[in-house]
């Protein structure tokens, strides 16, 4: 808890400090989690059970000055259907919102729709190497693409 004070999640109403009781959501991820206010405990768990090794995601580091997070989770599980998660999406989406203040949330809306003018300013990405690039071709298997160096 004195690492979330340190980061100052006080000051974002729209987070929220999670205590896994036994380790229900994940047994991996310390007991304490830090995640998304707006998000019910039914969501939790259904996002928990849609990531690999119950591996939801959740907000590991904060930079309050840019609003942004950086946030752990494992590959989601979406099979052979391609199946989804509405509460997986629900969870992403609060999470790319949770630094907002009370006066930049233009809306109220419980689904978390993000209005335009609250879209992310920019997302970055780190490069990954060809070699360890996989693209899944739907069957669930992967190749590297051809087109590799």
């Amino acid at each position: 808890k004195a690492e979330f004070a340190r980061l100052g999640v006080d000051r974002f109403p729209g987070l929220q400090v999670v205590k896994q009781d036994d380790y229900l959501l994940c047994a991996t991820y310390p007991r304490y989690l830090l995640m998304p206010s707006r998000v019910s405990e039914q969501d939790r768990l259904a996002c928990s059970l849609y990531r690999s090794r119950h591996r939801l995601p959740v907000i590991s580091w904060i930079n309050a000055a840019a609003r942004t997070v950086l946030a752990r989770s494992a590959q989601p599980l979406p099979g052979l259907t391609n199946a989804t998660c509405a509460s997986d999406e629900l969870l992403v989406r609060l999470t790319m919102q949770a630094l907002e203040s009370p006066a930049d949330e233009s809306s109220n809306d419980p689904s978390g729709a993000m209005p335009d003018a609250a879209a992310p300013r920019s997302v970055a990405q780190q490069p990954v190497p060809a070699q360890a690039s996989v693209v899944a071709n739907g069957t669930g298997q992967g190749h590297v693409p051809a087109s590799s160096p």
